[in-house]
């Protein structure tokens, strides 16, 4: 597979599974965090595997980075044609208790970054006349979330901007797309949030018990809709949001 897939926060979890999953389908992966160790030896893990992997470590809402990101892609695979904008921070405050700087960080992580990489990646893809973007975002913005105002009103934003980026790059063979996730099975810590961290895990715990099908969904199971979304066969979906819920949420 002649294409290059950059995953943003790719240290843990989806961000991490989806890089080794599409490595282990023949695409070169371009893996980021703001943990250099984390996603240097996922990409010896990739490469071990026989697969092609660019570990860079960089804060993806900070415009210098990204653009030493994109670049440093561009020299080693010669662009990225997907982009799959997966970092996201979990600021779990009561509104009348949140600062300015905790809301900040959380429109800062979800779009700030995807504005700059997205951004950042058009011109290879604008070239190509071919490319897709993902961004991640929850069924906290379809639903709404106690507590995580910041979050919410990113992932919700993301939406908007998701649609305006479709309009606007159709005509050149790029999608943009929105997948949104709930209780996909993996791992949440303390890394997961900053603020009520025990409330945020709690409210995933309860989550579960939400789901219609009777369990969480699978890391397989969502890599399945995002490599669709990702592929020639989906170039007819475009600002779309694509829910995975087990039909906690239905529109």
């Amino acid at each position: 597979m002649d294409r290059t897939v950059l995953v943003t926060g790719a240290s843990r979890n989806i961000g991490r599974y989806l890089a080794k999953r599409y490595a282990a389908d023949g695409y070169r992966v371009v893996i980021c965090a703001r943990t250099g160790k984390a996603v240097e030896e996922l990409a010896e893990e990739i490469e071990a595997a026989g697969g092609q992997a660019l570990a860079m470590q960089a804060d993806v809402t900070q415009p210098e980075q990204v653009a030493a990101l994109v670049k440093a892609a561009d020299g080693r695979f010669g662009g990225v044609d997907i982009l799959i904008n997966n970092a996201v921070v979990r600021v779990a405050r009561k509104l009348d208790e949140m600062t300015f700087e905790e809301w900040r960080l959380a429109i800062a992580v979800i779009l700030d970054a995807a504005f700059l990489c997205t951004k950042a990646v058009l011109p290879n893809m604008r070239k190509k006349k071919w490319g897709r973007i993902v961004n991640m975002s929850g069924i906290s913005a379809m639903v709404g979330s106690p507590d995580r105002v910041g979050v919410v009103a990113g992932k919700s934003g993301l939406i908007g901007f998701t649609r305006s980026v479709a309009r606007s790059t159709a005509a050149d063979g790029i999608t943009c797309n929105v997948i949104s996730p709930s209780q996909i099975d993996t791992e949440r810590g303390e890394w997961t949030a900053v603020g009520n961290v025990e409330q945020t895990l709690q409210n995933y715990v309860k989550g579960r018990t939400e789901i219609p099908v009777g369990r969480m969904g699978t890391l397989e199971e969502f890599y399945a809709l995002v490599r669709f979304v990702t592929s020639d066969e989906a170039a007819f979906c475009t600002g779309d949001t694509f829910t995975i819920n087990g039909g906690r949420y239905m529109h």
